[in-house]
């Protein structure tokens, strides 16, 4: 995926805490974010 998404600028991931070692060899870094869901718009529910 980083690979062939390699020249765009920035690419943002969401994953669980025990995930991130994982993306940091790969050459991630460790962000903040917040986020906002409307589950009443979840399809499927």
């Amino acid at each position: 995926m980083l690979k062939k998404l390699g020249k765009i600028y920035m690419i943002d991931l969401i994953c669980n805490v025990i995930l991130q070692p994982y993306y940091e060899k790969l050459g991630m870094l460790k962000a903040t974010g917040m986020m906002s869901r409307n589950y009443k718009m979840k399809s499927g529910s």
